[in-house]
């Protein structure tokens, strides 16, 4: 969602709980957690409040890696995708 102003974006914590509640047990969760989270600061508007909640939060800190950068979340996707074709392709 766009902030007051347009010129950075808020991630909608709702959204975000309503997908994890609806797809949880769908994750690929062989090699730690399902989502990678990698942002740089300053492009969310509701920094504090996402990080806040993605550490507080049972739903958000199971199974959400903040990962640093997006660079560094993808990396470590990509780190997983060897266990999870060990484990679930033959």
């Amino acid at each position: 969602e766009p902030d007051e102003n347009y010129e950075r974006v808020n991630l909608s914590l709702t959204r975000l709980r309503s997908i994890l509640e609806d797809y949880r047990d769908r994750l690929l969760v062989d090699a730690g957690k399902g989502i990678f989270f990698g942002y740089r600061p300053t492009v969310l508007a509701n920094e504090a409040e996402v990080l806040d909640a993605f550490r507080a939060e049972e739903l958000f800190n199971t199974h959400i890696d903040v990962a640093g950068t997006p660079r560094e979340a993808l990396k470590k996707a990509a780190e997983t995708v060897p266990v999870v074709f060990e484990r679930h392709i033959p």
